[in-house]
């Protein structure tokens, strides 16, 4: 195993390449065993004012944790907690069109959900629950029909979250 020089020389030449070809900034954190930290930092965080990236810069997390949500809740399947075709109103009475959403059309894409990700600000001061999410989708985007064309749906695996902590009575986290 490399050494901590080593390896933050290695990490930062990556994250410099990604700048290098266009990304505007990155971070990145490495927790080794012991919880020793490594933290690096690349580019901008701020193009018009010139701010490099720091250690304590946002960044939205893409789609990493969509893999262990889809994970977990098909383990909940695979136990019997739920069945994949069983409608999401059961237990989101509220949530428009939940009676023709199946648990699989979280995960699938095909929930017709309205995304938010394009319009969600990046605020330091605000922390999104799950439902605050899935609100705000409805205020900025139309659902479009469950089942019908596959569409990519972030918020689909948050409404995911929330059933896999209702069928849990635990946090997606303690999962």
């Amino acid at each position: 195993m490399a050494n901590r020089t080593e390896l933050q020389a290695a990490l930062q030449d990556i994250l410099d390449g990604f700048v290098d070809r266009g990304i505007v900034g990155a971070g990145l954190t490495v927790v080794r065993r012991g919880g020793e930290r490594l933290v690096l930092c690349a580019g901008l965080a701020d193009r018009g004012r010139r701010i490099p990236v720091g250690p304590d810069h946002l960044f939205k997390i893409g789609s990493c944790t969509k893999t262990f949500v889809a994970a977990t809740l098909l383990s909940l399947v695979q136990d019997g907690a739920v069945a994949l075709d069983a409608p999401v109103s059961r237990w989101f009475p509220n949530l428009p069109k939940g009676e023709r959403i199946g648990v699989r059309d979280l995960i699938a894409h095909t929930s017709g959900l309205p995304e938010f990700e394009y319009d969600l600000p990046m605020e330091w001061s605000r922390q999104w629950t799950p439902q605050a999410l899935v609100d705000f989708a409805f205020q900025v985007r139309e659902q479009a029909e469950p089942g019908v064309k596959p569409a990519y749906s972030n918020t689909g695996y948050v409404v995911a979250g929330m059933l896999i902590e209702a069928l849990s009575g635990d946090t997606l986290a303690g999962q």
